[in-house]
């Protein structure tokens, strides 16, 4: 039996079957919250689990990330007892077996599309892109309206490519759930009985809708249903995430603290206390006993800046006052980690892919890999194309076999000579092109696939592609048109190189990261970028942070209604990056107000005067 104490004790006793409490656990960064979870869990398979078995229930446990599920299901011996899952899939596991809700959700959904689409196509110019687009949209919706009715049973699949009639997008299965969770009481009555406890990890960013439908049937099943929601409102990154969480608890909860910082040295934890104080009254101890290092680097950007150039340098001056030679391979042994996923995408060459996409309203699905048409470009397109240019003749068939509308097994039984030579065609006539092209656009050679319809492409990009070959009469003369379809017309023209430095990125296969990449992720030597020029963005602001640009009106305006501000976002930006350091970190302000910037670091105690160097 593992010998709990502190707060894995207070824990594991709000799980006692009998007398189940919900619970919000505050675990700030680096406090070993997977560590407590895996206690916790493995305790109550000790002491609880069969009765729970015998009684068909299971823990519901809900992570982040794949990795946190993968590590949480090993340390569990694999355990079914335990469903540990990502929130797509734990969503898709409730809402799989009621077909007839999840059809009558979607009808719903596609027949206001369908009847907006038509609208604007009435109203809109004949001939132009938007046209082109509407067009194929409108027989895209009526062919799944009518694609619907012979559906028995929906597929989904969160961690690749979902395609075919009776498919659902990441996005679907989320707002599904949500609105049968809230207006299903049958399905409130399965999930209390098929999972009396809940856990949900990173709670502060997972889906607010999903997590106010757990919480309205935490409240309806009081004492039968424990809810445990672990997390720390000062890391929320993403805007979709519950913004409040955590501070109305109901007066039933319980409210643990993980106060111990078993991931940073005592300087970097001393920094973040200090970054978060103005935010809330938490703070933490090191476990750590070696002091580590931090240093502000402030580089005047009101001339000409060569950031690469600089950051080298930067880092080779961390070696010297950390006496730690790895920082001498930036590229290699420091997580560069900036603000905005764009200012990554410059350093990392896959800006002109990634700018035009990064402007949509939903960056987190663009981030997490999940946007519509990135799994197939990630999963399908970049590894066929790959294949061809390597000539490697059983991975294009394996391709072809898996995702083409030629080589289908009713294809090839009724005319298999010609299946085979349409595919080879089209094969041939993508390697001539990578032959002729050192690095084609990615429009380019998503052409050639659609003209020889050798993939099957999402309609999106049928309809962005159709619009492509649309010229308007005059520059600037078309009609609105969809958001989506116009960001990735511009994002196809990039090369194809762009496409594949954008998958290592998100594949975390980059030495560059930003705060959203490395949730929950450490490193022994960090290096933080600070840059509101290269970020280009209105949401957050160091400048203002860091005291050397006045606030707007809506900022003091918001600060005098208790909203959110850029201060407030910019703060936990810079909480979550520089709680990433195991040993040392470097944070590098560019800014055209130097000595505003070393003498606000001063006063507000952030750095010393001696953790402070001018470039």
């Amino acid at each position: 039996m593992i010998n709990l104490t502190g707060v894995d004790k207070d824990i594991f006793s709000y799980l006692e079957p009998s007398k189940l409490r919900s619970f919000f656990l505050f675990a700030g960064a680096g406090s070993g919250k997977t560590r407590t979870l895996i206690n916790v869990l493995e305790c109550f398979r000790q002491t609880y689990l069969m009765e729970f078995v015998a009684y068909g229930k299971k823990i519901g446990v809900i992570t982040y990330t794949n990795a946190a599920c993968d590590e949480i299901k090993e340390r569990l011996n694999y355990d079914e007892s335990f469903e540990v899952s990502t929130i797509h899939s734990f969503a898709w596991g409730l809402i799989k077996p009621y077909t007839l809700d999840v059809k009558a959700w979607i009808v719903g959904a596609l027949t206001q599309e369908l009847f907006e689409v038509q609208e604007a196509q009435r109203k809109g110019r004949s001939g132009s892109k938007s046209a082109a687009e509407r067009a194929l949209k409108i027989v895209s919706i009526q062919r799944r309206l009518e694609n619907l009715k012979s559906v028995s049973a929906f597929r989904y699949n969160p961690n690749g490519i979902s395609s075919g009639k009776d498919s659902l997008n990441h996005s679907e299965v989320l707002k599904i759930a949500s609105a049968l969770i809230v207006n299903k009481p049958l399905l409130q009555r399965i999930l209390v009985e098929s999972f009396p406890i809940l856990l949900i990890d990173e709670s502060q960013d997972t889906q607010r809708d999903l997590i106010e439908a757990f919480l309205d049937v935490q409240k309806r099943h009081t004492g039968r249903f424990c809810l445990g929601l672990l997390g720390d409102v000062m890391q929320r990154i993403y805007p979709d995430g519950k913004k409040d969480l955590g501070k109305d608890v109901p007066e039933d909860w319980a409210i643990p603290e993980k106060k111990i910082n078993y991931r940073c040295p005592s300087r970097i934890v001393d920094l973040i206390n200090n970054i978060r104080s103005v935010f809330d009254s938490h703070s933490q101890v090191p476990e750590k006993k070696e002091p580590g290092f931090v240093h502000l680097f402030v580089v005047d950007s009101n001339g000409p800046v060569d950031r690469l150039t600089t950051e080298l340098k930067i880092s080779d001056m961390m070696s010297q006052i950390t006496q730690d030679k790895l920082w001498n391979n930036l590229r290699a042994d420091v997580k560069t980690l900036t603000l905005e996923h764009h200012m990554a995408a410059a350093r990392g060459g896959f800006a002109e892919f990634f700018k035009p996409l990064y402007e949509l309203s939903n960056r987190t699905d663009l981030v997490n890999g999940r946007l519509a048409g990135i799994p197939f470009l990630i999963n399908v397109f970049i590894p066929f194309v790959q294949s061809v240019r390597a000539a490697n003749k059983f991975r294009v068939m394996q391709i072809l076999k898996e995702f083409s509308p030629l080589v289908t097994s009713e294809n090839l039984k009724s005319s298999a000579e010609s299946a085979l030579k349409e595919a080879k065609d089209s094969v041939e006539a993508l390697a001539k092109l990578l032959a002729e092209r050192a690095d084609p656009t990615i429009s380019e050679l998503l052409s050639v696939i659609a003209d020889f319809n050798v993939l099957v492409l999402p309609d999106l990009f049928v309809q962005v592609l159709a619009a492509s070959k649309v010229q308007t009469e005059r520059d600037g003369i078309d009609d609105a048109r969809d958001e989506l379809n116009l960001k990735f017309e511009e994002a196809l023209k990039s090369p194809f190189s762009q496409l594949v430095a954008y998958g290592n990125y998100i594949a975390d296969r980059s030495s560059f990261g930003t705060h959203q990449g490395v949730k929950g992720l450490q490193f022994p030597r960090v290096m933080v970028i600070l840059d509101d020029d290269d970020s280009r963005g209105f949401l957050f602001s160091y400048e203002k942070l860091f005291g050397s640009a006045e606030l707007t009106k809506a900022d003091r305006d918001n600060m005098a209604e208790g909203k959110e501000t850029t201060v407030d976002r910019t703060r936990r930006l810079f909480y979550v990056t520089c709680s990433r350091a195991e040993e040392s970190l470097a944070v590098v302000m560019y800014t055209k107000q130097p000595q505003l910037v070393v003498e606000f670091s001063k006063s507000q105690k952030l750095f010393s005067e001696v953790e402070i160097t001018v470039v």
